[in-house]
């Protein structure tokens, strides 16, 4: 109604002089069929050459202007508006530099280096330059350098390990990406060479057959070596011991970190990446109230019996907003070394003693001068690096990595329920439920036996 209602008041509005404040009923319309009279008069005397789009046009800039008189600005000197797009666009570049990852990035330059050092190799007329490279260049690289170069899968009746799928489509993802990032956009045109060249229907068709070559040749997707209870308390032990050995402050800090997002992964079952992400609006009373309001760190503030976590930046399976995320409850357990509400709220009172408040997420990458935290979230190979580094030096290492904790929980907490029940289907249920996986077959792949074998550690 609204909408009509001002369709109505603009066309009225054409059909009146300027001077006039009312329509005119002296003269009536020539058309008295079917039309209303209003319509009839508006579209007598609308100017042909102007259509109704303009109409809205003109309303829509009439209430742009200026309510006081401004001032007109006065034009910039071409060496000042210079000086001012590229200031601006220096900016605006770090902040799109914001939008990925720098271990992703970093990842990303490395392989552009490979392609760039391949195609500096062609002789002329071959192109030679990552701006004039064709799916051609990148097939070849692909075929004779990286399946080779990056191989990590050794298949039965092959004498030399290649690279996996999952490796062979990243790097191509990364390829688009940094095709894209050239400028070079859209689906290839053959005709023209512009276009990014992984965008077409070579690479593409590539990408799967690999995996299909692979596949019959007899790869399988292996999952993470899981970690058992025994040794995740092993690994909590040795980093306590380091924290009492350790004679800097912030690197106990650093290592309580470490420690405490071991026991956050085994007690909520979420991911590394997930749990890299845990900030302070994550936690809430039972009743859903939130514990930190200000979404600041209180200093002081009593230790809850129970919490409950709802994930402000989602998880790999719900990526929706926090309240259509699935609660994960906490609760205070007996033993206070072996419990991670305990222990955080510890660990946020000691950051806070030493000017390291968290004011928005908890665990946090170390700053390059390893000396303060970066207001960052803790990212998935940080940590994979960091659990590698403490189960080798403490001698526990056998192929885990961020992962097993989660796999490593959900085969506990099945293993657990089939104990107590004497029944395989509550097993099943049980890691469901602590996973928040609503997939028979997932839970099937997470609590299998054997899919981790070839991450063993010889």
């Amino acid at each position: 109604m609204l909408f009509l209602s001002f369709l109505t008041y603009s066309l009225l509005d054409l059909s009146l002089p300027r001077g006039d404040s009312h329509p005119r009923t002296t003269t009536p319309p020539r058309n008295q069929g079917d039309q209303a009279p209003f319509l009839g008069k508006a579209q007598e005397q609308l100017p042909p050459s102007l259509p109704f789009a303009n109409c809205f046009a003109d309303h829509v800039l009439a209430q742009l202007a200026p309510i006081q008189p401004a001032p007109c600005p006065r034009p910039l000197s071409l060496g000042a508006a210079q000086e001012l797009y590229t200031r601006s666009l220096g900016g605006a570049s770090q902040v799109m530099g914001r939008a990925i990852m720098l271990e992703t990035v970093l990842r990303r330059n490395a392989l552009g280096r490979e392609l760039q050092a391949f195609l500096a190799t062609n002789p002329p007329p071959l192109p030679n330059l990552l701006a004039t490279a064709r799916p051609q260049e990148v097939l070849v690289f692909m075929q004779s350098q990286f399946i080779l170069g990056h191989a990590g899968s050794l298949l039965p009746g092959m004498t030399d390990p290649v690279a996996s799928p999952s490796g062979v489509s990243g790097a191509l993802s990364h390829f688009a990406t940094l095709f894209e990032e050239l400028g070079r956009r859209g689906p290839y045109d053959e005709t023209t060479g512009s276009g990014n060249p992984c965008d077409s229907h070579e690479v593409k068709r590539y990408k799967q057959g690999y995996t299909r070559v692979l596949q019959e040749a007899g790869y399988q997707e292996s999952s993470a070596v899981p970690l058992t209870k025994p040794k995740a308390d092993l690994l909590l032990a040795y980093l306590d011991q380091q924290i009492e050995l350790s004679a800097s402050p912030f690197q106990k800090l650093s290592l309580a970190r470490d420690a405490l997002l071991c026991l956050f992964a085994w007690d909520s079952a979420m991911r590394g990446k997930e749990g890299g992400k845990l900030c302070l609006a994550d936690f809430h009373y039972m009743d859903k109230t939130p514990i930190f309001p200000s979404t600041s760190y209180v200093s002081g503030l009593p230790l809850p019996t129970k919490v409950m976590i709802l994930p402000t930046h989602g998880t790999k399976t719900n990526k929706r907003s926090r309240i259509h995320q699935e609660p994960i409850p906490l609760s205070v357990g007996p033993q206070p070394l072996l419990c991670f509400l305990t222990r955080l709220w510890s660990y946020m009172e000691e950051c806070h003693a030493a000017g390291f408040t968290p004011s928005h997420f908890l665990f946090r990458p170390e700053a390059p001068n390893h000396s303060s935290f970066k207001e960052a979230p803790y990212s998935t190979s940080s940590f994979i690096h960091r659990i590698h580094k403490h189960l080798g030096d403490s001698g526990l290492d056998n192929g885990e990595t961020s992962h097993s904790f989660r796999r490593g929980t959900l085969q506990a907490t099945s293993q657990a329920a089939i104990d107590s029940s004497l029944a395989i289907s509550a097993g099943r249920a049980a890691a469901a439920q602590h996973g928040r996986i609503k997939t028979p077959h997932i839970v099937d792949l997470y609590l299998s036996p054997h899919r981790h074998w070839a991450r063993f550690k010889p």
